[in-house]
């Protein structure tokens, strides 16, 4: 049976891992801008999401290319330069309410937003967006970057 001192000092060394826990979650979300540090919490504006963007297959994002669709990659800007489908713009999300704010005034305008692929998030995120902004055609092409790429399809960026 565990003695009283030995309750405290466990209860101690909970405590002060839990303070070095917060405290490091605390660090982190701040160097990174995420969790409560977020653009949303810090009082910044953020385009409201609105509804889904539709996920298009690569067959169907090489047809919206081909007819001139705006393709937007919300990759960071450094994967961008390393490559990125032909043609297509770089708006990071973390960047995206001011690139939102600044796109032409067109809201018909066709566009496809993409990041890495099944790993990346950003696309469904930064389309959301831009539905909230009033765009009224906007997909996601979630396949992205890898899939584009494997596929043989045109490309642009200088590897380094």
């Amino acid at each position: 049976m565990a003695t009283h001192s030995t309750l405290r000092m466990a209860a101690k060394e909970g405590l002060v891992l839990t303070l070095i826990s917060l405290s490091l979650a605390l660090f982190y979300n701040g160097v990174t801008g995420k969790g409560i540090f977020s653009e949303a919490r810090a009082g910044r504006s953020v385009a409201a999401p609105g509804p889904a963007p539709e996920i298009v297959p690569l067959e169907r994002a090489s047809e919206l290319q081909r007819s001139g669709a705006l393709f937007v990659d919300s990759r960071h800007a450094f994967d961008f330069r390393l490559g990125h489908i032909a043609g297509a713009v770089n708006i990071p999300l973390q960047d995206s309410d001011a690139a939102i704010a600044a796109m032409p005034e067109d809201r018909n305008r066709t566009i496809v937003v993409y990041c890495d692929g099944a790993e990346c998030n950003s696309s469904l995120e930064l389309g959301s967006k831009f539905s909230g902004a009033g765009y009224t055609k906007v997909f996601v092409f979630f396949a992205g970057w890898t899939a584009w790429k494997g596929a043989g399809m045109p490309i642009e960026g200088s590897p380094e």
